[in-house]
């Protein structure tokens, strides 16, 4: 029984994870350094070191942000509120051929209004409110626009007078809002005090003129972590006759961009900023034909522009580089450049140890052709009483 037990134990003699490797000293120190080694560590420290500050100021400025976008239908109404700041601009007819817009009740003039639908069951119930316009003014414009639109020659477009109107829904949900501005011949009547101009300064005008709308839009920018979006204007324009009534349908998109802004990496640290904005998205025109005398009968339209939401939301997801993530990318370098190192200096390495082991051992009479061994005396050691 012992004999087996012997047999048998000895399997499990050398199993030892954390046993200690016997060591062998050279003039009293467990490793020799050589001058390969010394360079290779110094290169080793200088790239650690400057890997590191690379990735953590490129880290600290926000340069390697991730994102990706999605356009989804989440069966949930969207919905958005409209102010000045998130949407404004100005609406007038103008002249093709020199693409200036121009502003004279005389000879047209345009009604606003918002509508709200709710359907039930196939049948959709409106509600209609008006609203005011204006020549526009610069001051109402959102505070980021007002550069852009400062050359805009405003005091020959219309604008609301208060935007202050949720959208919300389209035409495949149960609530469906909009606003829609409405152009219209001036007709003589006493309502206006008869004071369109003649007929022919009219037709002259609108016989073919176009509908410009110069409104509030963003560009998205995801790649730059802290402005997300950045303003710009947008013009809309679409020809419009006396004879081809102009319906143009401008679509705009809700745009949701969600930033991370967890510094660290780890789950339970994880900070979702989301920010909401309104994006133009796509300008669709149902043309039909127009038969009445609209330069007799009051109230008989030429175009009309509505604003609508498009059914799709877009949702732009954005990250930047953790910290643990800058650790890993240090780590993974390192661990490859450690690797290269310690090939290239071993092959000189073993070389020079091997040579330096052969020198301290041996004296070399190379005249005689005779080896000899060194002696070593042993060091005395000091006795203290």
């Amino acid at each position: 029984m012992r004999h087996n037990c012997n047999i048998t134990c000895k399997i499990f003699d050398d199993i030892d994870l954390f046993g200690k490797d016997p060591e062998l000293y050279y003039k009293g120190d467990s490793k020799r350094a050589f001058w390969v080694g010394k360079a290779f560590t110094i290169l080793y420290i200088v790239i650690y070191i400057g890997f590191a500050l690379y990735k953590l100021i490129r880290k600290i400025k926000k340069v390697d942000v991730t994102f990706y976008q999605t356009s989804t239908f989440t069966g949930k109404t969207p919905s958005i509120y409209l102010d000045n700041e998130m949407f404004y601009g100005g609406f007038a007819l103008g002249d093709p051929n020199t693409l200036q817009t121009f502003v004279d009740e005389r000879i047209y003039y345009p009604l606003a209004y918002f509508r709200i639908g709710t359907k039930e069951e196939n049948n959709w119930n409106w509600e209609v409110r008006p609203l005011e316009v204006e020549i526009c003014k610069l001051e109402k414009f959102g505070e980021k626009y007002r550069d852009i639109f400062k050359t805009k020659d405003l005091d020959n477009l219309y604008c609301l007078k208060d935007m202050n109107v949720t959208l919300e829904g389209h035409t495949t949900y149960d609530v469906y809002s909009l606003f829609y501005i409405t152009f219209f011949p001036c007709v003589n009547t006493s309502y206006n005090n008869f004071m369109c101009a003649p007929i022919e300064e009219i037709q002259s005008k609108l016989d073919y003129s176009m509908v410009t709308v110069k409104i509030q839009d963003i560009e998205l920018t995801p790649e730059q972590y802290d402005s997300p979006t950045q303003v710009r204007g947008k013009e809309l324009s679409s020809p419009s006759y006396k004879n081809l009534y102009q319906n143009i349908n401008a679509y705009f998109h809700i745009v949701q961009v969600e930033t991370d802004e967890d510094v660290v990496g780890f789950e339970f640290f994880k900070n979702i900023k989301t920010t909401k904005h309104f994006k133009y998205d796509d300008t669709f025109i149902l043309p039909r034909i127009n038969n009445i005398d609209i330069y007799n009968i009051p109230y008989n339209a030429i175009a009309d522009i509505t604003i609508q939401l498009s059914e799709e939301i877009i949702t732009l997801k954005r990250t930047n580089t953790k910290l643990i993530e800058v650790l890993g990318d240090v780590g993974g370098l390192m661990e490859v450049v450690f690797s290269v190192f310690r090939i290239l200096s071993s092959f000189l390495t073993n070389t020079l140890y091997e040579l330096s082991i052969v020198n301290n051992l041996f004296s070399f009479d190379l005249d005689k052709k005779v080896i000899k061994i060194k002696e070593f005396k042993e060091k005395k050691k000091k006795k203290y009483s």
